[in-house]
């Protein structure tokens, strides 16, 4: 008789352990803390966070943004990474590298995994606008490399007005790793 071997469905992404490939997207159940905390009862291969910013957000026209505010979630990153048996992702958004960075630091030291840097939403583009300005870009990267204690992923929206090559190039010049995948 043959021995079966579960299927293992996890990945490591930049050094990180995912138990299982799938996980919410930042936003979709991760409103409230009671959505957070099912998931970390749940099979998934993380728990992400809704995108946060500096202070409470609440604006008409950028509803994908609304949040509580990054002092409001660190403490249930904390609860939830010592509770979960999967990572904690901390999604953030800011309108300076300045806020990023510090957005950045306080995950990782409240025990988020990975952070997400947020560059694709539209309030983003508005304010930052990241896409615009090859120096912005740059000096979001290099201060998001400087002051991140975990691992950085980098939303991107559906086009960015600059080859990728040059973003890769950037993120590299950053210090930051970039990995390929197809």
């Amino acid at each position: 008789m043959t021995e079966r071997h579960p299927t293992d469905l996890g990945t490591t992404i930049a050094g990180i352990r995912f138990p299982f490939c799938a996980m919410n997207a930042a936003g979709a159940r991760s409103s409230t803390a009671g959505e957070l905390r099912a998931l970390a009862r749940s099979a998934t291969g993380a728990i992400v966070l809704k995108t946060a910013t500096l202070h409470p957000f609440i604006h008409p026209q950028y509803r994908s943004l609304h949040n509580p505010g990054y002092d409001k979630l660190v403490p249930l990153v904390r609860e939830l990474a010592a509770q979960a048996p999967c990572p904690v992702v901390a999604s953030i958004a800011g309108t300076t590298a300045d806020e990023y960075a510090n957005l950045a630091r306080a995950f990782g030291a409240a025990g988020a995994a990975l952070v997400e840097a947020n560059l694709a939403d539209p309030w983003v583009a508005a304010t930052l606008a990241p896409w615009e300005e090859r120096d912005v870009l740059r000096e979001l990267l290099a201060r998001l490399a400087a002051s991140a204690t975990v691992p950085v992923a980098v939303k991107l929206p559906e086009r960015i007005g600059i080859p990728y090559r040059t973003l890769a190039a950037a993120l590299a010049e950053a210090g930051m790793r970039v990995v390929v995948s197809s």
